[in-house]
């Protein structure tokens, strides 16, 4: 039996996590029953705390030999792998607090931030980390909740800067017919970090899309989604498949780009429904022999990755072209992304190589120059070919004014005979006429001169957006320069 007196780094760890007063009540517990704090009797209530919070969490015995304090260490180890989840879900949250406009959400932020100034968001109790679960349950749930409609057959939360799905949505019972039906959940474009187990209770499920999120794990249940037609997992962090991938017998379709991925599962083959595969811009190192099996195989992505060589047996299913093509995109990618600099979405761009940036670059810059040059041009002609045209017009227009007038002046006083009367009368016509026509130029004058103005605008927008264009390619050559000063300076001894 341990001595409670004692300074033991164990009692320490333990009581650790618990309040004073559980912490008391244990001490009392294990002197009355002479039993030590890391008996699994003592621990399991615990572990099942925990397991309220992450169904994930196993309170079973592990296999084989088991260990006096398995039920401690697997405390231990749960309690720090959901609160670096925590952790992780508080600093999203706070990121894109000011775009919560729901009342009772901001409440929970007020606590969300306590949490977020601890010291150590690591070394909390188990109490704190309830109320955080809580806390994240309610934010979530409040967000998804609008979008459940139990009338339709998918599931819309996208954009929604939602955390989790919320497993308290899933044993709703009012929900439980829903789940069973849906066939759609498309969940991308948030800060997600796990997907729920409760997603292989959705039997039907077709289609599942949560690119651009923050996962790192898929849900073991998974395998349990037998109609599964598409996975999307595109832009997260997830660095293995799950084997039991090979499961989901109707996937056809499986985009995984832009993740750690450093292989495919073997299971694959088993997935004869399968006709594409993206998995490029991750850290794959091989190929699975076996996905030369998968018969209805026609299309695999796997550029930019660390492939070395491919399986004969998946060249002669795909071709000696579709070889050559992959392993020239085969090329090492920058430790840095831009969305590491920049803090923008994680789209990492297609970086060109050195000497092409810099020649497309001066090409770009010339072009800059010589449309600038050919913009102000045709600018200043067409200003002093509209200032040329109001004065003649002007002038045209004042003189056949006082032609008509002296006309009319003439007519009316009788001094001109009969003839002259004619030809006063023709010349007050014309004059009337030229005075029509000019004002009618003078309109179209006008019309002239607005669509230069419209036309400059849209050149000079044109230019604007070249600029951003170049600064594009800069700033990308820029991180590439700095993930290789990065990468060398981890690599020298």
């Amino acid at each position: 039996m341990l001595d409670f007196n004692q300074n033991n780094d164990v009692i320490q760890s333990i009581f650790g996590f618990l309040s004073q007063e559980v912490g008391f009540a244990l001490r009392l517990t294990c002197k009355s029953f002479n039993i030590t704090a890391t008996s699994n009797h003592i621990i399991m209530p615990f572990l099942t705390r925990l397991k309220a919070i992450d169904c994930k969490v196993s309170v079973l015995p592990p296999t084989g030999k088991v260990n006096e304090s398995w039920c401690y260490e697997r405390f231990i180890s749960e309690f720090a792998r959901i609160a670096n989840i925590h952790a992780r879900e508080i600093k999203s949250i706070l990121q894109v607090q000011h775009k919560f406009t729901k009342e009772e959400i901001k409440k929970e932020l007020v606590l969300l931030k306590t949490f977020d100034e601890s010291v150590d968001m690591l070394k909390i109790q188990l109490s704190t980390l309830e109320r955080q679960h809580h806390a994240l349950e309610f934010i979530n749930t409040t967000q998804i909740k609008p979008r459940i409609k139990l009338d339709s057959d998918e599931l819309d939360i996208h954009s929604l800067l939602i955390t989790r799905i919320p497993e308290s949505l899933f044993t709703n019972p009012e929900y439980q017919n829903y789940w069973k039906k849906v066939k759609i959940i498309f969940c991308s474009l948030n800060n997600l970090h796990t997907l729920p187990e409760f997603v292989g209770n959705c039997q039907a499920l077709e289609r599942l899309t949560f690119f651009y999120n923050h996962v790192q794990t898929f849900p073991e249940s998974l395998e349990h989604c037998l109609a599964l037609q598409r996975l999307d997992c595109s832009y997260n962090q997830i660095n293995a498949l799950p084997e039991n991938l090979g499961h989901c017998l109707a996937l056809q379709e499986l985009y995984c780009s832009y993740n750690e991925i450093t292989t495919l599962p073997e299971s694959l083959e088993y997935c004869q429904a399968l006709q594409q595969i993206n998995c490029t811009n991750n850290k794959l190192q091989a190929l699975p022999e076996s996905l030369s099996n998968c018969q209805s195989l026609k299309k695999l992505h796997c550029g930019n990755n660390n492939l070395t060589d491919i399986p004969k047996a998946i060249i002669n299913k795909l071709g000696v072209d579709w070889y050559e093509k992959t392993m020239t995109d085969q090329k090492k990618r920058p430790t840095s992304s831009l969305q590491d600099i920049t803090q923008s979405s994680p789209l990492p761009p297609k970086l060109k190589d050195e000497n092409k940036l810099k020649a497309d670059e001066i090409k770009l810059d010339n072009n800059q120059d010589d449309k600038a040059e050919s913009i102000k041009r045709n600018w200043l002609i067409n200003i002093t070919t509209v200032i040329i045209s109001l004065a003649l017009s002007s002038f045209i227009f004042a003189l056949s004014g006082c032609v008509t007038l002296i006309a009319a002046l003439l007519l009316k006083t009788g001094i001109a005979l009969a003839p002259t009367k004619a030809a006063f009368a023709a010349i007050s016509l014309v004059s009337g006429v030229i005075a029509t026509t000019t004002l009618f130029g003078l309109y179209q004058l006008g019309v002239a001169l607005k669509t230069a103005v419209i036309r400059y605008g849209q050149s000079q927008k044109q230019r604007i957006n070249a600029n951003n264009t170049l600064f594009d390619k800069q700033l990308a050559q820029l991180v590439t320069q700095f993930s290789v000063n990065t990468t060398q300076s981890f690599v020298k001894p």
